[in-house]
C-alpha cells in the first residue's frame, strides 16, 4: 500500500485547518483534485475527498492523514481503495511535499513513493 511517514514537531490542527481545496493539472491527462476534508472527534485522523482523472478514467478515494505521538501517516483509506495508479500516488506525494514545504522541521522517514514527493 503507498505510504509516507513524516517525523518531526507539528501542530497536527494546523494541517487540518490549513487544508485548501484545489486542483491540480498534471501534463495535458491527469487532474488530481482535493475536494474536501473531514477530521475525527479524537483529532488524530483527518480525511481528504480526493479525486483523480488519469488517461480519461476518474477515480474517487479517500486520503488519510494519521498522528501517532511526533510522526504523520499519510496514506490511502482501505475501504475507498483505488487502483494505485501514477495519479493515485502523485496525490499522496503531494500532500507530503506540501506539509513538508510548510513545516521545515518534519522529514521523510519512511515511504514508497519518494519519487512522488520530490
Amino acid at each position: 500500500m503507498p505510504h509516507v511517514v513524516i517525523s518531526g514537531k507539528y501542530d497536527f490542527m494546523d494541517i487540518y485547518t490549513g487544508f485548501e481545496k484545489k486542483m491540480n493539472k498534471i501534463e495535458s491527462s491527469t487532474i488530481i483534485k482535493y475536494e474536501d476534508s473531514f477530521i475525527n472527534k479524537d483529532k488524530n485522523l483527518i480525511l481528504i475527498k480526493t479525486i483523480v482523472i488519469e488517461d480519461q478514467q476518474a477515480q474517487s478515494f479517500y486520503i488519510i492523514i494519521m498522528k501517532k505521538e511526533q510522526q504523520i501517516t499519510i496514506r490511502l483509506d482501505p475501504l475507498t481503495d483505488p487502483k494505485k495508479t501514477t495519479a493515485v500516488k502523485r496525490s499522496l506525494g503531494l500532500i507530503a511535499k506540501e506539509l513538508l514545504n510548510k513545516n521545515k522541521n518534519l522529514k521523510v522517514t519512511k515511504t514508497n513513493l519518494s519519487e512522488f514527493i520530490v
